[in-house]
Formats: C-alpha cells, structure tokens, sequence
C-alpha cells in the first residue's frame, strides 16, 4: 500500500490522482536542480522529479494562488527545461476550464490532481466528470439567457454569481437560477464551488469572450409581433428593436415606434380593451414585442439592453442596421 500520510501535499496529491487514474505509483523527490534556476521561478514553483511509465518527468506545482496566463506557463516551462532535458509537467491544484483549452492549445503538458491530465509525450488526455452527468445545452431557456446577460453587463469582472443575488433581482424563483445555473454549468461558461451552502459561480474567461462563446445558444428574445393601436401606456414596455437602436446608433428612427413587453404584461393590456390589435402595420400603429423574458428585468432608462437587443435584430437583412448593431456592441463596457 502507497504510504501518501507522510509524503508532501504536492507531491502526495499528484501520487495518489496518478496511481488511482493510470495505476503506476510514480516516486516524487524535489528537484535538486531548481538551484540553477532564476529565483522568480523558484518563488512561483515547487519542483518534484519523478518518472512514469519509465519517462523522466519533472513537476512544476504552482504555488501562487492566482492563475498565471497559459502563455506564461508556457514561457516559464521553456525557461525550466533550459536546466532539465526531459518533459516538464505543470500542477496547479485549481485551473479553470478556459484555461485548461488553452494549455492543450499551447502545448503544454498539466495535471489538475482529481480533474484532468494532458501528458500528450506519453499519449494522455484524462478528463474526469464528477457527479450527476447533465446533458449537453444548445439553446439557453429564456431565464437562462436574462441571467446570463444581466451577469454580463452588471457583474464585475470576477465577481461569483449566487442565486440569493441574482434571484430578487430578476424575480426567479430558488428552482429556475438551479435550472439556469446549470444549464451555463454545463455550456462550460462557467465553474461552480460551493461556499457553506452558497452555491457560487465563476466565469472561465472573460465577459466579452463569454459573450461570444454563448451566442451560438442565445435566441431573439422575441416570441410574438403584433401591430396595435390606441393607448400603449398601459403596456409599460420599453423602447425596443429598430427605435432602440436609433437612439444607440445614427440610424433614422422607424415610422412605428417598436415597444418591448413581457407576457404578463401585454395580457393584461389585452384584457383591460386598453389597445387594439390590427392585422398589418399602418400609418400611427406601434409594433409591440412579447419577449420571452420579462425586458424590464434587464433594460435601463425605458429601453431594452444592448445585448438582448442585438439578439432580436441580428437577422436582420439591411447592412445599415448589422453595421449599427456591431458599433453598438462595441460600446458595451466590458
């Protein structure tokens, strides 16, 4: 039996995840050379050798608690292996998810003790699932896609997102921000950790590169168009599609203003006989837009947001308007 008790955490964690994933017992010793190395790596690293399957490898466990970039990695690896002639393996006890892609892209061999190992010298891309195994997501449910741009326009950088935060906010109840959470949980935007019983999440990458990876699974929010006369007060919608983005542009405003709604609230205005409902769009008629989420939640200033906005227009035909769309993402404070 391993003795991992009395045996460094370092090299205890990488021994044990190891032997119990590819069941070789690999030895680990620190590293005598690290004395020839500049004392900025000997700062950032501890250093253990060892050797699986018969390959010398050498160890390079991450020390600071904040992630260096995998560029970075990369760079101190090729500095390492300019003291030593065979691989070098980079530990970090925590890397995220985005991180992970783009170690693989740069090449770079890395166990995560207990999440995954890339030792692509050796033929080996372990990745490991824990828990209930959730399906795949391709389209965001509605309240997935509002919490998702609320965070993304309201969260600073880094922040967690937890449910006692965001619920209250977009008045979702406990089970819709679970079923949200998981829903970005297993798009892999996000990494969950628990904090007693707060479940909290973190972004993998960068609001703006979140915001690319996820549009592919977000969907016009717009479920129904109707052209309607009489007093649009009672809709308390907010300025939408081509009238919002004129004032975010320099296109020229629409001749019927566009308004924003929730279901809740054009059913209401319905059964009040406050608007009436006409079959085509004529001179003085508003178009009124029943979101699938309610755009007050999101919207600011009486106009719907940015992001929920270039997602009901994106499919439209005219240059003027992709341009405009485009300009106006460009605004957004990422």
């Amino acid at each position: 039996m391993v003795d991992y008790l009395h045996m460094p955490p370092p090299a205890r964690n990488i021994t044990r995840y190891l032997n119990e994933t590819l069941g070789e017992h690999v030895l680990l010793i620190p590293w005598r050379g690290q004395e020839r190395l500049a004392l900025f790596l000997r700062d950032r690293y501890a250093f253990l050798e060892g050797r699986l399957f018969e390959t010398p490898l050498l160890f390079m466990v991450a020390r600071a608690p904040d992630e260096e970039t995998p560029a970075t990695v990369r760079k101190h690896t090729t500095k390492v292996q300019e003291k030593w002639e065979h691989p070098v393996v980079y530990v970090r006890k925590h890397v995220t998810t985005y991180n992970r892609k783009r170690l693989i892209e740069h090449r770079v061999p890395f166990v995560v003790p207990g999440k995954q190992m890339y030792l692509p010298m050796l033929g080996i891309d372990l990745r490991e699932r824990f828990g209930t195994v959730k399906p795949k997501v391709t389209t965001f449910s509605p309240s997935t896609q509002a919490i998702l741009i609320h965070a993304l326009l309201h969260r600073d950088e880094g922040a967690p997102l937890t449910a006692a935060q965001f619920g209250p906010q977009l008045r979702y109840a406990p089970i819709t921000m679970s079923r949200a959470f998981d829903e970005l949980e297993s798009a892999e935007l996000v990494e969950s950790n628990s904090v007693g019983r707060t479940r909290q999440l973190c972004f993998v990458a960068p609001r703006h590169d979140i915001w690319i990876t996820a549009r592919s699974r977000m969907r016009s929010p717009v479920k129904h168009l109707y052209h309607v006369q009489g007093n649009t007060r009672s809709l308390e919608g907010l300025v939408a599609g081509l009238s919002a983005l004129a004032r975010r542009s320099m296109l020229t405003e629409p001749s019927n203003p566009v308004v924003a709604v929730s279901r809740e609230h054009w059913k209401a205005a319905c059964q009040d006989g406050a608007i009436e409902r006409i079959p085509m769009r004529e001179v003085g008629t508003v178009d009124v837009e029943v979101w699938a989420y309610a755009p007050d939640i999101l919207g600011a200033d009486g106009m719907v947001d940015p992001l929920s906005l270039y997602l009901s227009l994106q499919g439209d035909a005219d240059e003027r308007v992709a341009t405009a769309l485009e300009k106006m993402l460009e605004a957004v404070p990422w």
